[in-house]
């Protein structure tokens, strides 16, 4: 990760990410805000169509990137099975463990773990970048609905929405 896009993504941190304990759990926050916002915005394909600015190319560019990133799975996942997990009978006499043995079931979910370890390391790595955080902290009152923005009164205004809303509970 680049020192400078570390320190453009710190400097946008709200309350209770800056707050967290540790560079783990902030950097685990974020990209919990930004899973989040991605899930969300996908529902909201619209918006993204509507608008022609940089919110919607930094949006689009991560769709684009995830479909890339599920080809690239698919194609491992081939790979993975047909370079490992068949076995070579015509080259070699013995084989390590005789692969015909082994279920097609068995030998599938290990090479889709996998290509899922794969992608799911590089999609992580991806998501972490400050132009994202920001669009993702933009919308967050939206899809967040563990966070309550803090809305600061000055001290007449507490007095005088108090007296109100004591008015209202008496009549």
């Amino acid at each position: 990760m680049k020192v400078s896009n570390i320190k453009q993504i710190s400097r946008l941190d709200p309350e209770d990410v800056s707050n967290a304990p540790g560079d783990a759990q902030r950097e685990t926050r974020r990209k919990k805000l930004i899973k989040g916002f991605l899930w969300w915005s996908l529902n909201e394909k619209d918006r993204w169509n509507k608008i022609n600015n940089e919110e919607r190319i930094v949006v689009k560019r991560q769709y684009a990137y995830a479909r890339l990133l599920t080809v690239f799975g698919l194609f491992t996942n081939f790979a993975v099975y047909n370079c490992f997990l068949t076995g070579i009978y015509n080259f070699r006499t013995t084989e390590l463990l005789d692969m015909r043995r082994v279920p097609f079931i068995a030998k599938f979910i290990i090479s889709s773990g996998i290509a899922f370890y794969m992608c799911n390391r590089l999609w992580d790595s991806n998501i972490y970048e400050a132009e994202l955080y920001q669009v993702a902290l933009r919308y967050r009152e939206k899809y967040d609905k563990e966070w309550k923005p803090e809305v600061a009164y000055g001290g007449d205004q507490d007095k005088k929405q108090e007296e109100g809303n004591n008015k209202l509970q008496i009549a």
